[in-house]
Parts: structure tokens; sequence; C-alpha cells
């Protein structure tokens, strides 16, 4: 057994280690990046820290001067200050942001915050009255799978908040359990339930015949055209927030074999499939005496 297979069947590391042990360049050994955090630039961070606090309803972390750390939950924002209005005097506008802390940055920035309880959170902010005027009517429905409502703070950066719409429908967002429910309606045939865990832009690759179909239509539509009576088995599934893979044996007609597909998912769909199909071989002489075949 190869180093990688059996550090995967012995179930070291974690999801996405192992998946790089098996697959060179499905992830850079070590290498994993984490959360993000906005800076949002403010014209005074003394009345943004006020502002955040008692109408979108975070907590002041650290501040300090110009610069302060606001967080709600598991969300965090650092607010600094565009202060700087000397530019007002400059006799040239050559080059208009000169110190890069320039008044009139502040209020240009924008983020957006993922949230559960999307309703509840709408109701609560539009009573602080901070919405943008495009969310004033209620919530939006993407085309991207989300349901959102966008604020401004005292400067006019814009706040989104959003939620997967699926989430009041018992859609699956657990990692091994998104990656159990592609195989099983993908072996039943449902198209609709199947369309429901892809991201509308899925990437669907083959790497060992160099093909690539994108978007969820045609990748549905590729699987409900594929020839024969074929069948899929999984033998291991794996699944972290972002990553999964399925070791699978799979059967069309007479003719079975091994194969194993790895999924990458964002916010409880997938937006990659990765499929490979392994190819049978004799073993090289030599070590006849260290293996048992079957």
């Amino acid at each position: 057994m190869a180093r990688g297979e059996r550090h995967l069947a012995d179930g070291g590391g974690d999801l996405v280690e192992r998946l790089a042990l098996l697959i060179p360049g499905w992830h850079t050994a070590g290498m994993r990046l984490g959360e993000t955090i906005p800076a949002i630039p403010v014209l005074d961070v003394t009345a943004s820290v006020a502002f955040y606090r008692e109408r979108l309803g975070f907590r002041a972390r650290h501040h300090d001067g110009g610069f302060a750390v606001v967080t709600r939950d598991a969300a965090v924002l650092h607010l600094w200050e565009a202060g700087d209005t000397s530019w007002r005097q400059r006799r040239s506008w050559e080059h208009p942001v000169s110190s890069g802390a320039e008044s009139f940055i502040a209020g240009t920035a924008s983020c957006r915050i993922h949230v559960e309880g999307v309703e509840e959170l709408y109701d609560e902010l539009r009573a602080s009255e901070v919405l943008h005027p495009v969310s004033k009517n209620g919530l939006s429905v993407t085309d991207f799978g989300t349901r959102e409502f966008a604020t401004l703070d005292c400067d006019g950066n814009l706040l989104t908040f959003y939620q997967s719409a699926d989430h009041r429908t018992g859609a699956v967002t657990d990692g091994s359990e998104l990656a159990a429910a592609f195989v099983e309606r993908l072996e039943r045939r449902d198209w609709d339930g199947l369309g429901e865990l892809l991201h509308p832009g899925v990437v669907y690759e083959l790497p060992q015949s160099r093909e690539r179909i994108r978007g969820r239509d045609r990748y549905i539509q590729f699987n409900a055209e594929y020839p024969g009576d074929w069948h899929i088995d999984p033998r291991v599934v794996l699944g972290d927030d972002h990553h999964g893979a399925v070791l699978f044996r799979w059967t069309v007609d007479r003719e079975s074999s091994l194969a194993i597909v790895f999924f990458e998912f964002d916010d409880g769909r997938i937006t990659k499939v990765t499929d490979f199909w392994p190819e049978p071989y004799e073993p090289p002489p030599g070590r006849e005496h260290l293996v048992e075949r079957w």
C-alpha cells in the first residue's frame, strides 16, 4: 500500500492533508487559508464604534485612537480612521491619494457577512434604520443561491448579510453528509435533488481525459445522458466544511472498478467535482515475498 493510501486508511491527519497525500496538487502541504477580516475605512473611529454598537449590535473588542476591532458572534471587522483632510488644501490633483488615509476614502468599502437566521437579523436591523434603500422592501434572493440584505454604516460603507437560500428546506450542509447525498441522489437518478446540492456555477473535471464541464445544468445533463446501466457503491465518505471525497465502486453493465471523486464546497453547496478513474495494472516484479494478491 502506498504511503498516501495507508495514511487515508489509518485516518491520520485532517481531510485536506489526507487528500494531498493521494493527489499531488490537491492542496499545498502545510498551508491553508483561514479567516478573512474586512478592514473598513471610517471618518471617525470613535463615532463609528458607537454606531456599530448601538445600531448594528457589535461590541468593541479593541479601540486605540484611529483603530478599532468590533465583533458580533463570529464576525470580526477592523475599523480604521481615514480622517486626513489635508487634501482640501492641495494645489495639484495629479495624485489624489497621498497619505492613504484621506477622508474621501471613508465610506467606500463593502463586505459580506454570513449569518444564521437572516430573517431575524433583517427585522432587528430594519428597526435600527440602517437598511440600504435596495433592501427596505425585504430580503433579496440571488441567482447564486443566497438570501440577503444590505445595510449602511454611518459613513456609507456597505455591509451585506447573507444566508444560503436553501437553509429552510432541510438542505444538507455538513461536508460528509453533502458528499454522501451527492452519491445517493446520483445513484437514484434524482436530477432535481442532485441540482439542489450543486452550485449553479459548479465545475466538473476529468483530469485523465482533460475534460471540463461548467454549470449545473450541463453537469446534470452529462450524468443523465451517460450510457449503460451504471451504479455507484460508496466505500469511504469523507468531508469537512470545504472539501470532501468518496471512494466508490463503479459498475456499468458487467464491468466494475474502484474510483474516487473529490469535492469542493462553499456555503453548503458543491462548487467543484473532480473524478479520478484509476486503471488496474500488474505490479512490477520483486515484491512477491511481501504482498498478497486478491
